[in-house]
């Protein structure tokens, strides 16, 4: 249960600070927090949407112009992405963009506007090309002991030059680039470090994702269906 909250958290946070509004120019602790306050109500309002397909594209898009994929693909393969030749690079990153969308589609993403409350609580700009911000999430919808009701997160943002991008989330201190790039050492190391045995694996990882969102994606859609038309019957 917490696992899947915790992927929820990641995606909405990825969405939440989409700030390539903000140039580098205006990267200054007023400004970021003014524009991610004013971004906010529309995010959690795309989150709340009922039409699964229309969710998934929203989501699809922003992480596509607003997460730095690029950074993060390189990141987490870490030293060997030079063990690959150019074409396994390209076939790598294409691999774990597929992966990245995938995977948040493998957990419900059923947001209610009312049950969830963002708080920036502080920004730090470390450089005209990065900064930091740290977000209260509040549930509304949980016991006050609940230590779910309040999380912190960290937002690490940089310039590029398509705009400002997400390149890393913190929670509880703990780095998901990190973590991720201690996963994917595992997976080579369970392909006795080929690379080209690791994109195999990988690529059959991302095809059986890939395929069991669309069967649930199915699945929500016509729950979906009948309930919408349970009273025409």
């Amino acid at each position: 249960m917490k696992s899947k909250f915790f992927l929820q958290l990641i995606i909405l946070s990825f969405c939440f600070f989409a700030l390539r509004e903000v140039s580098a120019q205006s990267m200054t602790q007023k400004n970021v927090k003014e524009w991610a306050n004013a971004r906010a109500v529309e995010l959690i309002d795309a989150l709340s949407e009922d039409n699964l397909a229309k969710k998934y594209q929203i989501l699809d898009d922003l992480y596509n112009k607003y997460v730095d994929s690029k950074y993060i693909g390189r990141f987490v393969i870490g030293k060997y992405w030079g063990y690959m030749t150019p074409t396994e690079q390209t076939q790598y990153m294409q691999l774990f963009n597929r992966y990245a969308l995938a995977l948040y589609k493998s957990y419900p993403l059923n947001f209610k506007k009312e049950n969830i409350d963002f708080k920036i609580y502080q920004v730090n700009v470390l450089s005209a090309q990065r900064a930091e911000a740290r977000v209260v999430i509040h549930q509304n919808n949980l016991p006050e002991d609940d230590a779910l009701q309040n999380i912190i997160v960290q937002l690490n943002i940089k310039d590029t030059p398509e705009g400002l991008k997400l390149e890393d989330i913190k929670i509880a201190e703990v780095s998901l680039i990190i973590s991720y790039r201690n996963k994917f050492y595992q997976m080579i190391a369970a392909s006795d470090g080929e690379m080209s045995w690791f994109l195999e694996d990988f690529a059959d990882i991302v095809k059986s994702m890939e395929q069991q969102q669309q069967k649930s994606k199915n699945k929500q859609q016509e729950n979906q269906f009948n309930e919408e038309n349970k009273d025409i019957e």
